[in-house]
Order: C-alpha cells, then structure tokens, then sequence
C-alpha cells in the first residue's frame, strides 16, 4: 500500500519553459520534492519510474494532447492526484478532465495562493484516501484470518484421531502466525512433565528428549500459572532474559496454555516468524493463537473420550490386550497390504499348556491370573509394530507384519521363554508351578483367505501340543 512520504513528490509537465521553472520554484519553496518534464512522452516515462502524489499537466502539449498524459498517469497510479493547466476553462474541457480523472484545473495566469490552497487539499484527500484503503485491506486481512482460525477450528471438531488432531493443530497454528516452527506439549499426569507430542520446524532429536518440568522455563512457567506469554525479545525481556537457543532463528516467541474446565492440560509454542525469523510476534498473533487453542483444548478432550470408547470396545477387558473382533479387521487390512505391496505377513498363535487343569485345581480367580501374566509377558516381549490379541478363552494371537515366518520363530519362541522364566521366578507362581505356552506360526501366502490363514496358523500350534507342548511350530505345507 501506497503512503504519503515526508516531502511529497510532485511532477510538472508542461511545455513552456518559463512555466515550469516558475512552478518548481515556487512548490520547492513550499518543501516539495519537484520533478519537471518538458513533454508528454517525458511526464509518461517519469511516472513508469515512480509513485508522484500530485502531477500538474498542461492540457495542451507539443507532441500529445494533455488529456492522454492524465489517463496514462491515472492508469499507472490512481492515488496520484492529477491537477490540469489550461488558459481556457470552458464546460466542456473540465467535463472531458473529470472523466480523465483529473482532481482540479490550474488556470493560466496562475494564482500562486489558489495553486497552494488545491495541492494542499489534494495531498490531505489523498492521505485519508490511502489511509482508508490501507484499513480497508487492513480489515480484510484480519477478516479473512479471523474467518480461516474459526474454520480451522470447526475441522478440529471433526478430527477424532489424537495424533491426527495434535498434527493438525501445530500445522494450522503455524500457517495462521507465519512462524517457521511450533510445538503443542502435553502433561504427562505420572511424571508431572511436559512432553512434545507434535512439533514442526524441530529435530526428532529435540522432540525425543525434551521433557520440562511444571515452572521450568517458558513452557513450565505457562502451565504452572495458565498464563500466555508473548516474548518480542527472548534475551531483554525480564521473564525470559536468557540467550536464544541456537536452532531459533529469532528472538520472538509465543507460548499460550491449553486449558479444559480449569485445569491445563499443556502449552502451545510458536517461534521463528517468517522472514528469516527476524519478525515479532505482535498482539493480534497471541489473540488468534489463543482462539485457536480454545479451540484445541476442547477437540483434544474429546478425541481422548473418543480414543477410550474406541479402546472399550476393541480391547479385552480381562487381559487388556485387543479383543477377537479388532483381530479379524486387523488381519484383513495387513493382509490387504502385503497383497498390494507384495511384502510378508505372519501370524502366531498362542495357547496355555493345560490351562483347564489349573482353572479346576485353583478356582477361575487363579485362572483369570495367570490370563493376565500371560498376556502382558506376550505384549511386553512383542515388537511395537506387532499386533497382540487375545483370541479366546486361553489362546492368544499376534499379527507379525514384514516378517517371514523364520523371523516370527524368533519372535514367538522368545516370548514362550519369557512365559516360562517368568512363572519359574515369581513368588506367585512357586504354588502354581511352572506354566507354559505352545504355538504355531504360519506365514501368509496370496491363495489364503483370512480363515484359511488362521486355520494354518491354528494347525501349527496344534502340532506343537502333538510334539510335547510348550514349543513353537511352524505350519508346513
């Protein structure tokens, strides 16, 4: 947006001579900044090089009429305010100006008061005119953001996933601040830390180890009082006072608490604005980042409630594992995947060595005990992309995506050893005695259905109690 300069630039284009010197020393004298060309072409070729806040054009040129100078000047600058000079101001010349866009005439012999008196009005008409625009553009700005931070936040209401959403919050966060990075951190209620949980702009290393404590530096101060900050100057401001980090391009920073029914759940960080960083975050930024994360805290509270409905309904109450019904969609989709990708799926399957036998000796409160150890030595002893369920009763499944039936023998027979040092070992178990698992593993071929697999896996394991028990057989064609 065009504004008005300290001494505003005046061009004069006329023919005479006389006329032009004369007039340049006279709005010189008045502070102007004066530029003069002698023809048409010249004032058309000045206003290609320049923004003139006032042009003063001889209606009657040599070599073009003044009236084609006016509509070029209006073309190329419409804030330009362009004033004519004729000897003769007749109706019909000053109809034909206005319609060129001229703001007023001069008429020849000039009245040095009455020129001064126009340019004077002609440059406070424009400064209002351009100030208007630029609140006109101003507002427009701030309304479109406005109207892009509350759509953003209607999308937020829809995003159910937890991951999802927080990814989508740093990343809304930042387009709407212009900042190069941003980080959202939630509280973890064990270890009464903050952790990051979706961050852009940040190393992997950074994100894996920052961990900071309720009150320890800007993101603890925040959560501890629920209080926003806004930083211009990381290194003079009296909170903070401290050197900027070196992986920081600026100075400036923003930092605001996510807060559901009172209690703060986490902190949302901006920094590095765009520019090279070296850009402060102003006021307005902190307004817009605040209603977003009213926002944020309100969608994150309910992906949560959606997350644990989500898990009562495929997990198993007793073992906490996954239940039967989240096994067969799960199977479906990695089995859709190794079809398209052409890589290998495995599938093991666990059963309790004489389990009825202990269920009868000791009751279904023993029974329901050892489910559980069972369960959780299978899950701690399983790989994270390893999909471990119960399958029923006393057998248990796990889905072993990428990996051979070879490597998943590795994988089930070190988590039958772990099942039999661990029930050797513990005190609970010294009246029990020593329980053991057998399992089977089949590796998926692109002829199985879903309940052909399970039935080679199911086979497997069979031939494995068939063997002696407590060992691990791989289904052979």
């Amino acid at each position: 947006m065009l504004k008005k300069p300290d001494r505003p630039e005046l061009l004069i284009v006329d023919d005479e001579k006389v006329i032009r010197e004369m007039l340049e020393a006279l709005l010189v004298r008045e502070g102007y900044n004066v530029t003069t060309a002698e023809n048409g072409a010249a004032g058309i070729d000045q206003i290609k090089k320049k923004f003139f806040n006032i042009a003063i054009v001889d209606i009657k040129l040599t070599d073009m009429s003044g009236m084609e100078v006016m509509k070029q000047i209006r073309e190329a600058h419409r804030e330009t305010v362009v004033l004519m000079v004729t000897a003769f101001a007749t109706t019909e010349t000053a109809i034909k100006a206005l319609e060129a866009g001229v703001y007023d005439y001069i008429i020849k012999p000039f009245d040095i008061n009455r020129i001064k008196m126009i340019i004077k009005r002609g440059l406070e008409e424009q400064r209002l005119s351009l100030e208007n625009k630029e609140l006109l553009s101003s507002l427009k700005i701030e309304k479109d953001k406005l109207e892009s931070v509350l759509e953003i936040g209607k999308m937020m209401s829809s995003i159910l996933d937890l991951r999802e959403l927080i990814d989508f919050i740093v990343k809304k966060s930042t387009e709407v601040l212009k900042a190069e990075k941003g980080s959202l951190m939630l509280l973890d209620e064990d270890t009464g830390q903050l952790i990051i949980k979706g961050a852009i702009g940040l190393s992997d290393e950074i994100i894996n180890k920052t961990k900071m404590k309720i009150g320890d530096k800007v993101a603890g101060f925040v959560i501890k009082y629920g209080e926003a900050m806004l930083v211009e100057d990381i290194e003079s401001d009296e909170r903070t006072k401290r050197e900027s980090r070196p992986h920081y391009l600026g100075k400036s920073f923003i930092s605001v608490p996510l807060v559901h029914k009172d209690k703060v759940h986490g902190v949302l960080n901006v920094t590095d604005k765009k520019d090279n960083g070296l850009a402060v975050f102003t006021e307005d930024d902190l307004n817009y980042l605040s209603i977003i994360i009213n926002y944020a805290a309100v969608a994150i509270e309910n992906a949560r409630l959606y997350e644990e409905v989500r898990n009562l309904a495929i997990t198993d109450a007793l073992t906490s594992l996954f239940n039967n019904r989240y096994f067969q969609e799960q199977l479906v989709k990695e089995i859709n995947r190794a079809k398209r990708y052409g890589r290998p799926l495995s599938l093991v399957m666990f059963d309790i060595d004489n389990f009825k036998s202990y269920n009868d000796r000791f009751g279904h409160l023993t029974g329901d005990s050892i489910l559980r150890h069972i369960s959780a030595t299978i899950k701690s002893n399983a790989r994270e992309v390893d999909i471990v369920c119960r399958y029923g009763g006393e057998e248990f499944v796990m889905i072993l995506p990428e990996t051979e039936a070879i490597g998943g023998m590795a994988i089930a027979d070190k988590i039958r050893e772990a099942v039999e040092a661990s029930t050797q070992n513990e005190e609970y178990f010294k009246n029990i005695g020593k329980i053991t698992i057998s399992g089977g593993i089949a590796q998926f071929e692109k002829k199985f259905l879903k309940e052909d697999f399970i039935q080679k896996t199911d086979e497997a394991m069979y031939q494995a109690k068939k063997e002696g028990k407590n060992r691990i057989c791989i289904w052979q064609r």
